[in-house]
């Protein structure tokens, strides 16, 4: 992909998502093209795709923007182009590949990522987390990831960790209509936060009208549990292997809805059936 291609490429994205098509061309004059990729039928651009390394990891990589001219969907030209994608990060000694994606469902009634969802399953990718009404009331977050080499199983165990930790913002989620997240810090002196420091921030986030509230820890944090579960966090789930082997991250959320909890539970048994069905048709 080419500076010259972004015109392009934003083009496509709108097809299907406008505003993803704006998040994506900010995306690429913010942090560059390196890592993008396009495809191209008779010479014209019909596709893209790429990643980009997430931080604090050791070679984990976030799938980026992944969308195909409308023309050409449902042609195995998305299957090509993400093989391609996959090929390159394991050239690129890459470790683990996650994928965060919407459920949205249009004015049609149609599930935009559907098929994309069925694509990633199908290669194996696996459904590490959802978050229900994670972008709106209605419509969810998953992440899925994929391991791209071999485990070591005579690596060291993991040491845990004891940090103090503090918290230094309260973060709108981009993308979201509002989520929201502490932003945190570690810092050399003093105690670790409180259930106190917690119900601030909930009370910040309660004045800003918050649905919910996620935060995230490394696995191996041994200070930081029972705070969370005393100030009314659950833990959702964990992206494993997230900062290194062995190291998951952890998430932890705070719902102002307080049928959240049966939400959750829908959402499992229908992720459920979906992966009973994606075996059928591959025994087929």
């Amino acid at each position: 992909m080419t500076e010259e291609d972004i015109d392009r490429v934003v083009e496509i994205i709108d097809q299907h998502d406008d505003e993803d098509a704006e998040e994506a061309e900010a995306d690429y004059h913010k942090e560059g093209i390196a890592g993008q990729f396009v495809t191209l039928l008779d010479g014209h651009i019909i596709g893209v795709s790429g990643a980009r390394m997430l931080d604090d990891c050791d070679r984990s990589f976030q799938l980026s923007w992944t969308y195909l001219d409308k023309q050409h969907c449902n042609q195995g030209y998305g299957r090509q182009l993400l093989g391609y994608v996959l090929d390159q990060l394991r050239e690129f000694k890459a470790r683990k590949l996650f994928i965060y994606m919407s459920d949205y469902v249009d004015e049609d009634g149609v599930s935009i990522y559907a098929a994309a969802r069925h694509l990633y399953l199908s290669l194996e990718f696996q459904v590490e987390l959802e978050i229900a009404d994670y972008y709106d009331e209605g419509e969810s977050l998953t992440v899925l990831g994929l391991l791209l080499e071999d485990k070591e199983f005579d690596s060291l165990p993991i040491k845990p960790e004891s940090p103090k930790l503090k918290f230094n913002n309260l973060i709108h989620i981009a993308e979201t209509e509002s989520a929201y997240s502490f932003g945190w810090e570690t810092k050399r002196f003093g105690k670790n936060f409180t259930s106190e420091d917690l119900e601030l921030g909930i009370d910040a986030a309660k004045q800003e009208e918050a649905s919910l509230i996620l935060i995230s820890f490394p696995s191996n944090y041994e200070n930081v549990e029972q705070q969370l579960m005393d100030s009314g966090f659950a833990l959702i789930g964990s992206l494993q292997d997230y900062y290194e082997e062995g190291v998951d991250e952890e998430h932890y959320l705070y719902s102002f809805n307080p049928n959240y909890n049966q939400k959750r539970s829908q959402n499992k048994n229908q992720f459920g059936n979906e992966q009973s069905e994606i075996h059928k048709l591959e025994s087929q």
